[in-house]
């Protein structure tokens, strides 16, 4: 019994760990800042989808029949987009992307990266995994802590994470396990070692909010904090009182429609999360 010789689709592991490696942690798509990679909960997860430059089959978009198999998968030929932006690319406005636009994408984001696409056009497979190590040893390590905001209910022992869209809806159903909290999240997704010295929100546009509240001792780490690679830590809010804050600005003619979380680090740097609508927090 034979074996079918492999697809457009069978890449290979050097090629999956290049494309992740030289993406420059982003989609492809210009000016998208999508991740490459994102955390559920604690556990690492692909946040985008490979794509073919010149289609993988017959029908699809920008397909190529004088290209072989083993072109059609290579690394040349792809490119990560996150779902979105693989669908405008590739299914719904396939005639808006040609070719040569695509690969210009790929140019000009490894390029960013540091990256000579050109030469890696050329490399064979099996040096892909070096290449990466190499390429890794000549950045260096790199500091990135990432800020986030959610909610959820703080329980003895663990902390109830709800989907900030539809949190509101739990709260009470919930309400015997613990108060409603938002929680501000400081992830290491970088290659060095962080600190992190303290922690706020802040209301937007007013400026004002809370810094440092430490309600739940049992639930809040200790500052300074320090976090590993790949580590991350969180620390609590009652809702409730944020609720009450946004109330007195407001009573006050304070203009506040969002808050965002915000990380000071031991270096200096501060971070802010993405901002999160008022209206999430529920009945204001």
């Amino acid at each position: 019994m034979s074996l079918a010789a492999p697809g457009p689709h069978d890449y290979t592991v050097g090629i999956v760990r290049a494309l992740y490696a030289f993406s420059g942690t982003t989609c492809y798509f210009p000016g998208c800042e999508t991740r490459v990679i994102v955390f559920v909960g604690e556990e690492p997860v692909s946040n985008v989808e490979i794509a073919h430059i010149r289609g993988a089959i017959p029908g699809s978009a920008r397909h190529d029949p004088t290209m072989t198999n083993h072109e059609r998968r290579s690394f040349a030929n792809l490119i990560l987009l996150c779902k979105p932006h693989h669908n405008i690319v590739d299914r719904l406005h396939p005639d808006d992307y040609a070719e040569e636009t695509l690969a210009e994408w790929k140019r000009e984001h490894e390029r960013a990266a540091g990256i000579d696409g050109v030469e890696l056009a050329m490399v064979a497979e099996d040096r892909l995994i070096g290449l990466i190590e190499w390429a890794v040893q000549q950045a260096g390590p790199q500091r990135r802590v990432d800020a986030q905001l959610g909610l959820g209910i703080a329980t003895p022992g663990r902390l109830l994470r709800f989907r900030t869209e539809t949190a509101a809806e739990f709260f009470g159903n919930y309400r015997d396990l613990g108060p409603a909290v938002v929680i501000v999240t400081a992830r290491n997704q970088g290659t060095l070692s962080a600190y992190v010295n303290s922690h706020a929100i802040r209301f937007l546009p007013s400026g004002g909010g809370p810094v440092g509240v430490n309600a739940h001792p049992w639930a809040n780490p200790a500052l300074p904090c320090s976090l590993d690679v790949g580590e991350s830590a969180s620390w609590v809010y009652d809702l409730e009182m944020v609720i009450t804050m946004v109330r007195f600005f407001r009573e006050k003619g304070s203009a506040v429609d969002s808050l965002i979380g915000i990380i000071d680090l031991g270096t200096g740097e501060t971070v802010e999360s993405a901002p999160m609508a008022i209206e999430l927090l529920g009945s204001l």
